[in-house]
C-alpha cells in the first residue's frame, strides 16, 4: 500500500542540502502512496500540491495540503510527508539567507494566482545550483511573496500520529471524507476494526467518531477559505448527513458559524 522512504523519491537529501545556488525546485507524481520519514532540511522548503492530496506531519500537527493550500517549512524543522496516490507535488528550496529567520514551525500557505503563476514559472530552476541575476531575483521575489501569505499552522490542524497504521488511516480518511466508513479503513489497511479503533484511540486521544467529525471540520473550514460553494453543498460535500449536524459541529469546534468563518478575513 505504502512505499516508506528515507531519501527524497529521485533527489537524496544529501543532494538538496549540499546544493550551492540561491534555489531550485523539484516536482514530481507518484503512482503508489509514499511516505517521506522524518527529516530536515538546510534549505527552506515550499511544499506545493499541483492535484491530489498530501498529508504534511510536524512534531505538532498534521496538516493536509492540495491545490489552494501548500507549505513553507523553515530550514532545521523535522517533518514528514505522506503524498497519496495521484498526488501531483513539488518543492521550492530556497537558501536560508533569502529568507532569515528563526522559525520554529511551518507556515500554511494560501495559493493565490500570483503564486500559481510564480510556481508554474518556477519549474525551469529544476538545476540543484541554479545562481546568477535572474535566479536571485526569482527566489527573493518568491520567498517575499510565500512569507506575505504566511499563516502559523495552528486552530483547525488534526493531530500528529506516530503509529504508522493511524498515520495511514488518516491519509486515507481524509481523502475520503464524503464517504468513509470504517469498515473501508479496515479492509484497506488489513486491520481488526477492534486494533484499529484501540490504535486510533491511543495515538490521537479521541475516538474514531471524534477525529472523522474534526477532519470533515477541517476540511471544511478549508473549502470555506478558499471557494464560493454554498454552506450546505461544503456540509455534504464533506460527509455530514443534515446541514444542522454540520453548523453545531462548526460552532463547536471553531466558535463560529460557518458563515462567519468565511467573512472572518481568511485566517487559513
Amino acid at each position: 500500500m505504502e512505499n516508506r522512504v528515507n531519501q527524497a523519491h529521485q533527489l537524496s537529501h544529501d543532494r538538496i542540502d549540499a546544493a550551492s545556488g540561491v534555489g531550485f525546485s523539484f516536482f514530481d507524481s507518484s503512482d503508489r502512496r509514499n511516505r517521506f520519514v522524518w527529516h530536515r532540511h538546510a534549505k527552506h522548503q515550499l511544499l506545493v500540491v499541483t492535484s491530489g492530496v498530501s498529508m504534511l506531519q510536524t512534531e505538532r500537527c498534521t496538516y493536509p495540503l492540495h491545490k489552494t493550500r501548500a507549505a513553507l517549512i523553515p530550514a532545521g524543522i523535522k517533518h514528514e510527508t505522506t503524498v497519496n496516490v495521484g498526488c501531483e507535488f513539488g518543492s521550492f528550496f530556497i537558501a536560508p539567507e533569502l529568507a532569515p529567520g528563526s522559525d520554529e514551525e511551518c507556515y500554511a500557505i494560501r495559493v493565490t494566482p500570483l503564486l500559481s503563476t510564480l510556481v508554474d514559472e518556477g519549474r525551469k530552476w529544476n538545476e540543484l545550483d541554479c545562481s546568477g541575476g535572474e535566479a536571485s531575483r526569482f527566489f527573493a521575489y518568491l520567498s517575499d511573496v510565500v512569507r506575505g501569505l504566511s499563516c502559523k499552522m495552528e486552530g483547525l490542524v488534526l493531530p500528529s500520529p506516530r503509529d504508522n497504521t493511524v498515520k495511514d488511516l488518516v491519509s486515507f480518511a481524509f481523502e475520503r471524507l464524503e464517504t468513509v466508513v470504517l469498515p473501508d479503513v479496515v479492509e484497506t489497511l488489513g486491520v481488526r476494526e477492534r486494533t484499529l479503533r484501540r490504535k486510533v484511540q491511543t495515538d490521537l486521544g479521541m475516538s474514531w467518531r471524534s477525529f472523522i467529525r474534526l477532519a470533515r471540520i477541517v476540511k471544511a473550514s478549508q473549502i470555506l477559505d478558499t471557494s464560493s460553494a454554498s454552506i450546505s453543498d461544503v456540509a455534504f460535500g464533506v460527509g455530514f448527513g443534515s446541514l444542522s449536524a454540520f453548523n453545531n459541529a462548526f460552532s463547536d469546534l471553531t466558535g463560529h458559524s460557518p458563515s462567519r468563518w468565511r467573512n472572518r478575513g481568511g485566517n487559513p
